[in-house]
């Protein structure tokens, strides 16, 4: 009879003896102890997710890392990251705390338009060097005078007048219609360098020569003075479209970011006594997820 009374008391005490021990109950205040269920075979959380950003971690300090960094991290606003990187590649990168893509595509823009400015310079200049070539050593007058079809045609209009009724002959040279530099430019510079209908006008050219030459050393020369020229300012023109595809990568890559991150992530430190840390993370959607740390 005794034994079993002592026997039922042992059976009694023991749990409570063990339940209200010094180590049963230690625990260390300084680190939250954080219980994070295992994830389910099956679950494969998308990248860059909130699903994956707990499921990932399997240490107290992982997690205590990441929440403190959340607790830091200031709220940003992904309407004003957009209109950054619409603004200026790279800056939307930069607001959302992404450093080297932000820098990386700021400096793409500063290469873009340094380019461009100096490659449209060079153009002009290239242009401006033609341009006084062409008047030095063309002219109309002796276009006029030397014509291979009409020579000593009294004026511009009377050759328009005949080359218009020579065209479709197939007799060289081809008539190509004046146009005077007052009224075009770029047309005028263009047509006296590239065809042949004004090649009487070049210094150089021999109208007594026999076949008559179809070419000078003066209009060669001038040809590869356009080319220069031109080839400069479409360089400028590729600089510009370098500086759009960064503003279109920096612009598709923020909307990617803000979508995928969520537009906002708060993270904050319940006021009460009892070591607990809420996290509130909203992704990209209606949809919201609602993370806890007990710590005791």
């Amino acid at each position: 009879m005794d034994r079993t009374r002592w026997t039922m008391l042992l059976v009694t005490l023991v749990p409570l003896v063990l339940f209200a021990s010094p180590a049963a109950g230690r625990a260390d205040v300084n680190v939250p102890d954080v219980v994070v269920a295992p994830p389910a075979a099956r679950v494969r959380p998308v990248p860059g997710s909130a699903a994956r950003w707990v499921l990932e971690s399997r240490s107290r300090p992982v997690l205590r890392r990441r929440a403190a960094a959340a607790a830091a991290a200031p709220r940003r606003s992904s309407l004003l990251a957009v209109a950054l990187s619409a603004i200026v590649p790279g800056a939307g990168e930069l607001y959302l705390g992404l450093e080297k893509r932000g820098v990386a595509l700021m400096a793409v823009e500063a290469a873009a338009w340094t380019g461009y400015f100096v490659k449209r310079s060079d153009g002009l200049d290239k242009r401006a060097a033609y341009e006084t070539f062409a008047d030095r050593h063309w002219s109309l007058s002796k276009l006029l005078a030397d014509h291979p079809l009409f020579p000593g045609t009294g004026s511009i209009e009377e050759l328009d007048q005949l080359g218009a009724q020579s065209a479709g002959s197939g007799v060289w040279p081809g008539y190509i219609p004046w146009t005077a530099k007052a009224e075009d430019k770029q047309h005028y510079y263009e047509n006296i360098g590239k065809y042949d209908w004004y090649i009487a006008g070049w210094e150089d050219w021999d109208a007594t020569a026999q076949p008559p030459p179809r070419d000078t050393a003066l209009r060669d020369e001038y040809r590869r003075m356009r080319i220069a020229s031109n080839d400069a300012l479409d360089a400028s023109n590729r600089f510009i479209w370098l500086s759009v595809a960064a503003r279109v990568f920096s612009l598709a890559e923020t909307l990617y970011i803000v979508h995928t991150r969520g537009a906002e992530v708060r993270s904050e430190r319940v006021e009460s006594t009892g070591w607990r840390v809420r996290a509130a993370v909203r992704p990209a959607g209606t949809s919201s997820l609602a993370l806890e740390y007990r710590f005791r």
